[in-house]
């Protein structure tokens, strides 16, 4: 595949397929970097938590493993990690407050760092690009403009993507296919992925999938289409996050990327194969 660029790390040789016909994209650090920092916040009130319950685990190997099962669950609602936080003070002999206690406490901390950057963009002219994965945006018009329906799927919850994705100038290629959990609806990146199928009336082969976690990643798989891993790490300089590329070639990436500077290339390739 010599005809992709420098940019792109070809994991898996990509069978032809005709081309794709839906594009399923996460938010948060896929398309979004609102929420940039968000894994050290969540690891350091994590370490925090677990060694106020008693946790005499080495600091380095603590943060290491804290680290992988918050990216194992990466796409999935939040909850899903404070739940497992959950278990592993229970696991230590103690009693673990609720997941929900522990949500609330990591939002809580989160939204200050949110708020900033989206008073910088709504009240005080900043550039949205600042805060949106690099190139984006021509990604999305290539897209648009040759009406492939682009679907975003997130774990954060669906009424803070909307606001934020409005933020960011990304609503208007989306429209109302924006997924999240809320409003007592369960959610999950393989309901989306097979509502697409169905509504579409297409084959999962044909559906291309970009994001940053091992949920969407895994289900593009499973359903035998072109898993693109945007392994940003997130602070807009187009650099590769290591951790994150190997758990997301484990999770059967086909493609890695640091961002979209060579996505239309890209695109077209996958367009006409």
């Amino acid at each position: 595949m010599s005809e992709f660029p420098a940019s792109v790390e070809v994991v898996r040789s990509l069978r032809p397929r005709g081309g794709f016909r839906a594009v399923m994209f996460d938010f948060d650090g896929t398309l979004s970097l609102v929420r940039g920092g968000w894994m050290e916040l969540m690891t350091e009130q994590m370490l925090t938590v677990l060694r106020d319950a008693g946790s005499q685990e080495p600091e380095p190997m603590l943060r290491h493993r804290i680290v992988q099962f918050i990216l194992d669950l990466v796409g999935q609602p939040t909850m899903r990690q404070m739940e497992r936080l959950a278990d592993e003070v229970a696991r230590l002999g103690a009693t673990p407050q609720s997941p929900d206690v522990y949500l609330r406490n990591f939002l809580r901390e989160l939204k200050i760092r949110v708020e900033a950057r989206m008073t910088a963009m709504t009240v005080q002219g900043e550039d949205p690009e600042r805060f949106r994965v690099p190139h984006a945006i021509p990604m999305l018009d290539w897209l648009q403009g040759r009406q492939v329906p682009c679907v975003l799927a997130s774990g954060t919850e669906r009424i803070h993507v909307v606001r934020e994705a409005r933020a960011l100038q990304l609503v208007p290629f989306f429209g109302e296919r924006i997924y999240g959990p809320g409003d007592g609806h369960v959610f999950s990146k393989r309901a989306v992925i097979e509502q697409m199928m169905h509504e579409w009336g297409i084959p999962g082969e044909q559906i291309l999938g970009f994001g940053d976690g091992v949920s969407e990643t895994e289900e593009i798989h499973r359903v035998g289409g072109i898993a693109v891993a945007v392994a940003s790490d997130e602070s807009g300089g187009g650099i590769v996050d290591p951790i994150k590329r190997e758990r997301l070639i484990r999770a059967g990436a086909d493609l890695v990327i640091p961002d979209y500077r060579d996505a239309l290339p890209l695109l077209h390739w996958l367009s006409t194969h």
